[in-house]
């Protein structure tokens, strides 16, 4: 989840099994959208799932996206055998 002001802005659906973490998809409230939140929730992730050392699944074509995006800084957290299925 990310909050502004204390408020619910934006979540992530996802699943955890050992070792790695499938993204399911980024929701960003009405009234939070247009304004970088997803990104900025997605990164976080990103980053914590590195930090955990969690391979990534990104079933989410937002998080595609980004990873796509910031390949140089996200893609190896995608197993280069699953990469193809996610359009990575």
């Amino acid at each position: 989840e990310i909050t502004e002001d204390g408020e619910l802005a934006g979540f992530v659906r996802y699943e955890i099994t050992p070792g790695e973490i499938a993204l399911i998809s980024t929701e960003t409230l009405q009234n939070y959208r247009r304004r970088g939140i997803a990104r900025i929730l997605i990164e976080t992730v990103l980053d914590e799932a590195r930090s955990r050392g969690l391979e990534v699944l990104p079933v989410c074509p937002y998080v595609q996206r980004v990873i796509s995006e910031q390949a140089t800084r996200y893609l190896d957290l995608v197993p280069p055998e699953k990469r193809a299925r996610y359009g990575l």
